[in-house]
Order: C-alpha cells, then sequence, then structure tokens
C-alpha cells in the first residue's frame, strides 16, 4: 500500500471494493509472516517494490517488467503521439 492522501482519502472504498470481490483481508503481522517477505534478491537497482525485485531475479519478464524509475523512456512515444 502507498502512504500518501490518495490512499487515505479512499482506503475504506478500496477495502470495500476488495471485501464485494471476495477478497478475505488481514492484518498486516499475518501478511507479514509469509515467508515472501525474508526474500531479499540480490539485484540492482535496488528500492522497486519486492514484487518487482522477486520478477526481476526470477527472469523471464524482460518485455514486461518496467523499471518504475525510468517512465520517461516507456511514457514518452505514447505522449508524443497525442502531442503532449
Amino acid at each position: 500500500m502507498h502512504h500518501n492522501l490518495a490512499a487515505a482519502l479512499f482506503l475504506g472504498d478500496a477495502l470495500d471494493a476488495f471485501r464485494a470481490a471476495g477478497w478475505r483481508l488481514i492484518d498486516a503481522s499475518a501478511a507479514f509472516s509469509d515467508p515472501v517477505f525474508r526474500s531479499q534478491p540480490d539485484l540492482a537497482p535496488a528500492g522497486q517494490s519486492l514484487v518487482w525485485q522477486l520478477a526481476k531475479a526470477k527472469g523471464g519478464f524482460d518485455q514486461r517488467l518496467r523499471y518504475l524509475g525510468e517512465d520517461g523512456d516507456y511514457e514518452k512515444p505514447a505522449m508524443d503521439e497525442r502531442g503532449l
């Protein structure tokens, strides 16, 4: 979860939507007890989400996995096409 104003303003709505979709919510201590959170992929760049790092370390996602700090490289063609 991102800790920001938008998350705070819409957290209740988001949780209701997850429940309506059949999700079962658990508390943070239960979530962080999952073994995946002990994973420490040894790769650079560090600082991305754990899910991103695990996908990068596993391999096979090169055509789909984007480094979030380089959005301009990915978004520029679509923005140029729209004159933005």
